[in-house]
């Protein structure tokens, strides 16, 4: 993941926030969009020597997007949860030795990602959950010469819970990145050594058991 830290005010220039909610007998749906338009002044990381981490101010930036939800019951037991975010963030005016980057897309941040998961319990206490996540492909530094592909991960789980008394046990079993997608756990923004990439993992099940006391 990448974290960033601003420094410098942030101008809100336009905020647009749309709620609209429909229930009915087995079906209730809510419907988020969200507009923002701010320009903020970034810190990156610059390429340093092992165990050191550098920073410095990237000028001005231009920040922009759309967040859309969509939450829905289908049915007894059955929910639906997914979100979109739309970024278009881009610097206005940025400058360093190495060259200038004024219109260039901010490193470390997809222009499109996606989630949307799917969650049945049943009465008896068995539930299993569908997850998809999904992000296009980010650059991974200012010049916006090096790029991360895009993915789309699936990951599954079931199991139950069941209650005695004061005792909540539930046990479950899983498997992440389904359908072995290769792509970037991490992305070092301007990393030295072109070391930019940290691979994710393929394929993997997990199981466990979690025992609780109410």
């Amino acid at each position: 993941s990448v974290v960033y830290a601003f420094a410098g005010s942030a101008m809100p220039v336009a905020i647009v926030l749309i709620i609209a909610t429909l229930a009915a007998t087995a079906v209730c749906v809510a419907l988020g969009l969200l507009i923002e338009r701010t320009a903020y002044r970034p810190l990156l990381t610059l390429p340093g020597q092992a165990g050191r981490v550098f920073y410095r101010n990237a000028g001005s930036s231009r920040r922009q997007g759309i967040e859309l939800s969509f939450n829905a019951v289908l049915a007894k037991g059955l929910t639906l949860f997914s979100n979109y975010t739309y970024s278009d963030f881009r610097y206005r005016s940025y400058q360093t030795t190495t060259g200038k980057f004024d219109g260039n897309v901010l490193p470390g941040i997809p222009k499109h990602a996606a989630q949307g998961e799917l969650r049945y319990f049943t009465q008896a206490g068995i539930f299993a959950i569908a997850q998809v996540r999904h992000a296009s492909e980010l650059y991974a530094d200012d010049a916006n010469a090096v790029t991360a592909n895009g993915y789309t991960v699936v990951n599954l789980r079931l199991g139950g819970q069941k209650t005695w008394g004061v005792i909540h046990l539930e046990p479950f079993v899983g498997v992440n990145n389904l359908l072995e997608a290769k792509y970037f756990q991490n992305v070092q923004i301007n990393a030295g050594a072109n070391r930019y990439f940290e691979p994710a993992q393929g394929r993997f099940w997990f199981g466990g058991v979690k025992l609780g006391f109410k």
